[in-house]
């Protein structure tokens, strides 16, 4: 029996009104008491419940999301790369290092400008469709409706390698189009997977450091030719 119960089944009914109203009022604390240990007890299970079930959604989501992206964006992309490679357009920037938002490099909006009207109108029209198709992509993971640690592998690479091949015409959107929103979450996307990236990329070059002088002090221990000192060995 719940030790509330308990304590109450033990309780004498006084016989004194005041002492019985003393009586009901200490009652009914108790049973207000139990209620709220058994409400918190419900809350706390409902809410582990509600955060278990949203987490599998999320990664449930992320999943799909990744699926969305190598079934239908790298092949909507296929046909950007192939005008591209046809047209021999040079690439806007060589190195995501240069890809700046949040102040965007307003200098680079002549350079872009050029870079953007050498393609043909109907390939400007898909890079401005495959940037729309990207932000709505991305909203998922900005907005914790999908995982982002999920995707992150399979697609983080290619996702923002393709914010580096359309950065001209991002520049161009985002500061000379008032039509055009500021892909927000496309850029808070790549903010965060680049940086991860980077993150991979140092980790990788530590690594192989570490192993490079692990290997060097392995050779060193093995050819260790230096003399003892003078003196420290008997001449017989």
């Amino acid at each position: 029996m719940h030790p509330v119960l308990e304590s109450l089944r033990a309780t004498v009914v006084p016989s004194n009104p005041s002492e019985f109203w003393s009586f009901v009022s200490a009652l009914a604390s108790l049973a207000v008491l139990w209620v709220a240990v058994r409400g918190l007890k419900s809350l706390r299970l409902t809410r582990e419940g509600m955060l278990n079930q949203a987490n599998r959604e999320a990664r449930a989501c992320a999943i799909e999301r990744s699926e969305e992206f190598a079934r239908e964006i790298i092949e909507m992309n296929a046909s950007i790369v192939n005008t591209f490679a046809a047209l021999r357009i040079p690439v806007f920037v060589e190195d995501a290092a240069r890809v700046k938002f949040d102040p965007d490099p307003l200098d680079e909006l002549p350079r872009a400008a050029e870079w953007f009207g050498k393609l043909p109108a109907e390939t400007q029209s898909e890079c401005i469709q495959m940037l729309n198709r990207l932000e709505a992509w991305s909203m998922y993971f900005t907005q914790q409706l999908a995982d982002s640690t999920v995707a992150f592998g399979p697609c983080g690479p290619y996702f923002c390698s393709r914010v580096v091949q359309f950065y001209a015409c991002l520049l161009l959107m985002r500061n000379n189009d008032e039509s055009s929103g500021k892909y927000p979450n496309l850029v808070a996307l790549f903010k965060d997977w680049i940086a991860e990236l980077e993150d991979e990329k140092r980790g990788l070059q530590r690594g192989h450091l570490l192993e490079q002088l692990a290997e060097l002090q392995a050779k060193g221990s093995r050819r260790r030719t230096i003399k003892p000192p003078l003196g420290t060995q008997l001449e017989l």
